[in-house]
């Protein structure tokens, strides 16, 4: 059902303002199947738990998270109430840090790291004596500062899994690699356009060590660096 030409992006059922409603009910009917046949457990956790979220999972029990800290304290917690623990183990302080990998581009262009901010962290990152590498998926346009180390893959997802799981650490305005990353353990440094964007969404890593900075105020960037960085000369 993902393949459907109406919910290759954001289900129109979550996006009825710019989808219509018509799509928008096309959508919850092939989301409904694709769940039928995808879980075969009578109960579906959301993140939230509204109207759209009650309807897919018409004829299920149904969850919701509290969404008071990070989302995956939160799963952490609920599943730890249902009597599931996992230890998780903390990123911090325990990798050496010597490759860098920064992927500027998102699907939103307001999200995409400009060529100033670009500078600033490559040139910090060097100054560092740290082996930086930018990113670049097929097809799109990052506007690349000079002598920079840039590898363009194709727009495929074991492409883009392979060049986030080489990095020590990665940079990223996008959440997509953010949350790959932490699903490797690799650490996450998040930039974004909006200061008070909400850290419900960061990688756990990023937001148990604070790794998050906005576009205009970089202060944290270098906070970060200097409480988090272990190198490792080779």
């Amino acid at each position: 059902f993902i393949g459907e030409q109406f919910l290759t992006d954001v289900p129109a059922i979550f996006d009825i303002k710019n989808r219509g409603v018509t799509q928008a009910l096309k959508s919850i009917k092939y989301l409904r199947k694709g769940i039928a046949k995808s879980f075969l457990s009578s109960e579906l956790v959301f993140d939230r738990l509204g109207w759209r979220e009650r309807i897919l999972g018409l004829g299920r029990t149904t969850h919701g998270l509290c969404r008071n800290k990070n989302i995956y304290i939160e799963y952490e917690d609920f599943f730890e109430s249902r009597g599931y623990k996992k230890e998780i183990k903390s990123i911090k302080q325990t990798k050496f840090i010597n490759r860098i990998v920064v992927i500027p581009s998102a699907r939103m262009p307001h999200r995409r790291l400009q060529k100033s901010l670009m500078t600033e962290i490559v040139n910090e990152l060097n100054r560092r004596g740290l082996e930086v590498e930018v990113v670049l998926i097929e097809g799109e346009v990052v506007d690349i500062i000079d002598n920079t180390k840039v590898k363009k893959i194709p727009r495929e997802f074991e492409f883009l899994i392979n060049s986030i799981k080489s990095a020590d650490l990665l940079i990223s305005a996008d959440s997509l690699p953010a949350h790959l990353a932490a699903f490797f353990d690799i650490p996450v440094f998040v930039f974004t356009p909006t200061p008070n964007w909400s850290n419900y969404w960061l990688p756990k890593s990023a937001y148990n060590t604070i790794g998050m900075a906005s576009f205009n105020v970089t202060s944290q960037f270098y906070t970060w660096l200097n409480e988090n960085l272990k190198t490792e000369t080779l």
